[in-house]
């Protein structure tokens, strides 16, 4: 997962990578495939069924990488119309994973697990089974 495809607007993205590294490409931007959901089935199994009605949530930070001048170029045409997306480019990305819910939330910046847990909107928890149990990896409830 690299810094220049977590688009919030847009999802986390996935890309080839069929350049050498001695060219200078620019991926500031630039989506191939959309990846709307992870499932975080090595952490629960890769059914559907729960039976034990806990489940977990994964907390992970991107850091940011020095761009290249093309990228640099790039990330300006994004300034005033998509500023998260910069600051993210800028100082990373903390990104929640929910587990069976598949889905995730993206903020710019490092932000704590804590605080990233209080802003997981309620409709995201919404699938057939309601009465499930998340936890941290660290066996805390997350929600």
């Amino acid at each position: 997962m690299t810094p220049y495809l977590s688009i919030p607007s847009i999802g986390i993205s996935c890309k080839d990578s069929d350049v050498t590294d001695s060219q200078e490409v620019c991926y500031v931007g630039s989506h191939e495939v959309i990846r709307h959901w992870y499932g975080l089935h090595e952490l629960y199994g890769y059914s559907d069924q729960i039976t034990d009605k806990k489940n977990y949530v994964l907390f992970a930070y991107i850091a940011p990488r020095e761009l290249n001048d093309i990228e640099k170029i790039r990330m300006k045409d994004y300034e005033a119309t998509d500023p998260i997306y910069v600051q993210g480019l800028k100082e990373g990305w903390s990104i929640l994973f929910i587990g069976h819910a598949k889905q995730y939330v993206i903020l710019p910046s490092i932000v704590s697990r804590s605080k990233i847990l209080k802003l997981v909107p309620k409709s995201l928890l919404n699938h057939e089974i309601e009465d499930i149990t998340y936890y941290n990896l660290d066996g805390t409830k997350a929600f």
